[in-house]
């Protein structure tokens, strides 16, 4: 398994934890998208791994631990995920 495989596979892991296919009364204002990025190869941290939200020109760094959140509208979001090392990955993967 590729590096990248793992690091789309937690990504959208948490997409999908973020935006369940349900019906629901009322859509919440915003939501949070947090995880962890790792390696496939080993399970190690990936600090400072750059997560980009294509469609809102945003992009934050995962912190020493490899752990990311960002707050978003609730929508269908394209993640880029790049970090020294390894190739870049863009998700959710279709």
């Amino acid at each position: 398994m590729r590096p990248t495989t793992a690091i789309l596979a937690l990504v959208q892991l948490a997409v999908a934890i973020a935006w369940p296919e349900r019906v629901r009364a009322q859509e919440p204002e915003s939501v949070r998208l947090s995880g962890y990025v790792r390696s496939a190869a080993n399970e190690e941290v990936l600090r400072s791994a750059r997560l980009e939200i294509v469609e809102r020109e945003f992009s934050i760094a995962t912190n020493r631990f490899g752990y990311y959140s960002i707050e978003l509208v609730p929508g269908r979001y394209s993640i880029r995920v790049s970090t020294l090392g390894y190739e870049t990955a863009i998700g959710p993967e279709r």
